[in-house]
């Protein structure tokens, strides 16, 4: 974006933009000085009101057969100098701190919990000539250990959010472990439908009236539509590079250890039961737990 008179002239293209079709309004990050070093120091923050000349948007159909996603292309759009956001130059200091809660939010504890429920009312109805998933000692095992490491997870967000813990190393965590916890539980529902799944109703498809499987409209759309979850809000690669490099330099996080590694204690978020044993206190993060995160 450069800057002309009473305005800010934008040029560019916002890709995976949640619901742009229904916004007023949008914030985006532009870069206002192409010759700034460190290149963050020339992005600025720009809150822009989407029916302004030049912004066109173009939804993305998405493997569930839904359009929530969108493009947004900016074609010498015209923003008024005062949409600036804070201070030119500043813009991904605002953008880290948003990105910050956003992965705290990303650990989708609301979500995860009507996950599980729905996991429950899903394992308990029997297929034509044959017994409900529950009775499967080890499936109902599988959702037992997704309700202790959901429990986990829970404890660990309440406490950093009481604590106001403000470690780069929490949120990253907090994200990778609810967002793994959301893809095991969907995986769960799916199995559970057996050859039920096979039948695909997208995600606001009514069913018949009297029609078979109304407890299974949407499962599989949100079980594919959810593969994502890995991927926004910044990838599980990333933020495990983000996790490693903070540690290296000796960063610690309050309660981080408690909810998160007491999870793999319990064979949860980790993908395996070998850290078991007692959860160590706030003072620090061990090799092993270390090993709970970043593995």
């Amino acid at each position: 974006a450069v800057r002309t008179g009473g305005h800010w002239v934008g040029e560019g293209q916002k890709l995976w933009t949640s619901q742009a079709m229904y916004a007023d309004m949008i914030f985006c990050l532009v870069r206002t000085d192409p010759t700034a070093r460190p290149q963050q120091s020339g992005i600025s923050f720009l809150l822009i009101p989407m029916n302004l000349p030049g912004i066109t948007v173009r939804p993305i159909r998405s493997i569930d057969e839904g359009e929530s996603l969108c493009e947004v292309f900016f074609d010498a759009v015209r923003v008024p100098a005062d949409a600036l956001v804070g201070e030119v130059g500043r813009g991904w200091d605002y953008a880290r701190y948003l990105l910050a809660r956003e992965r705290v939010q990303t650990a989708e504890v609301p979500r995860n919990t009507f996950y599980l429920s729905r996991l429950r009312e899903l394992a308990a109805v029997a297929p034509a000539g044959g017994s409900p998933p529950i009775d499967d000692p080890v499936f109902a095992a599988a959702i037992d250990r997704a309700e202790i490491d959901l429990l986990a997870l829970e404890a660990a967000v309440t406490h950093a959010l009481a604590a106001g813990d403000a470690s780069a190393l929490t949120p990253s965590a907090l994200k990778i472990v609810g967002a793994e916890l959301m893809q095991r539980q969907l995986a769960l529902q799916v199995e559970a439908l057996g050859a039920r799944a096979q039948v695909f109703h997208p995600p606001d498809a009514p069913l018949a009236q009297g029609q078979a499987g109304g407890h299974a409209t949407g499962v599989v759309a949100e079980f594919l539509f959810r593969r994502a979850a890995t991927i926004y809000g910044g990838s599980t690669e990333i933020q495990k590079n983000i996790i490693a490099r903070l540690l290296l330099q000796g960063e610690t996080s309050a309660g981080l250890a408690r909810g998160c590694a007491s999870a793999s204690a319990y064979g949860g978020a980790g993908g395996t039961d070998r850290h078991a044993g007692p959860t160590p206190g706030d003072e620090a993060l061990t090799p092993t737990e270390i090993e709970v995160l970043v593995d």
